[in-house]
């Protein structure tokens, strides 16, 4: 269990966060205008200006899961773990497909690394793995953790 953890934390490490490219997700005329604004700030370590943001854009558009990943990034970046850990949680209820869901299993279980809670960790990698996100099968099948 500890070398999927030291395995997963290095992985974030090398791994810019997938919800920071809006193209790779079906996202709305609006949220792309929250996003263009959010990039800024995010892009220059701004994370509390671009949280906010995206914050406006969760109130205009409550059931996206862009904007509520995109929050839960900022609040990670921040340390704000137990916020991330609700906005990422919020973003599967609206995730459109697999691909969605795979990525909010995978932040999920980045947040549980850094709060050093293995089992939570190891549940949503195994759970981002079996969606099929290839982050999460690398890690699996570095640790023989099956999926």
């Amino acid at each position: 269990m500890k070398s999927l953890i030291l395995t997963a934390t290095t992985a974030i490490v090398f791994f810019v966060t997938p919800f920071h490219q809006a193209n790779a997700f079906n996202i709305t005329i609006s949220e792309q205008n929250f996003h263009g604004r959010a990039e800024e700030f995010y892009n220059s370590g701004n994370y509390s200006a671009a949280w906010a943001v995206y914050d406006q854009g969760v109130k205009k558009n409550p059931k996206s899961f862009f904007c509520f990943a995109m929050r839960g990034v900022c609040s990670a970046k921040m340390g704000f773990h137990n916020a991330a850990i609700d906005d990422y949680t919020a973003s599967l209820r609206f995730a459109k497909d697999n691909e969605e869901k795979g990525w909010a299993h995978y932040e999920l279980a980045m947040v549980y690394v850094e709060l050093n809670e293995e089992q939570k960790a190891l549940e949503h990698i195994v759970a981002s793995a079996k969606l099929g996100n290839g982050l999460a099968q690398m890690i699996c099948k570095q640790n023989n953790e099956p999926y």
